[in-house]
């Protein structure tokens, strides 16, 4: 069955977002986290936006009220986080994002105390 245009556009504004990168992270505690300046609406997709296409797949999330360091100065924003547990609602959309997992998920495993 094809999924409707709404659907359609949230999926390729996600699969754009996790190959340009941009402001765009996995956290081993948080998640998934897209950052966004209070402004970005003038030049890119702002947390609003995101949570919509968010919400229309289905996929829950937080907002976090967050500074981030941008060209030498600190900066007002929002943090759309994913928690851990909810990936596999991403990557039914975005399949290709089960590799950035992996990466991560191996990163972190490496990162891990030995135990006794």
């Amino acid at each position: 069955m094809p999924m409707p245009p709404e659907q359609r556009a949230a999926q390729r504004t996600l699969i754009g977002l996790f190959r340009a990168g941009s402001y765009v992270w996995l956290d081993e505690q948080r998640g998934l986290c897209m950052w966004r300046s209070h402004d970005a609406g003038e030049w890119m997709q702002d947390a609003g936006e995101l949570g919509t296409h968010l919400e229309t797949l289905e996929i829950p999330y937080s907002v976090a009220i967050e500074t981030q360091i941008v060209r030498k100065r600190q900066v007002a924003g929002f943090t759309v986080q994913v928690a851990r547990k909810d990936f596999p609602a991403i990557t039914r959309w975005v399949p290709s994002f089960q590799k950035s997992i992996d990466a991560a998920d191996a990163r972190w495993a490496e990162n891990e105390p030995a135990a006794d």
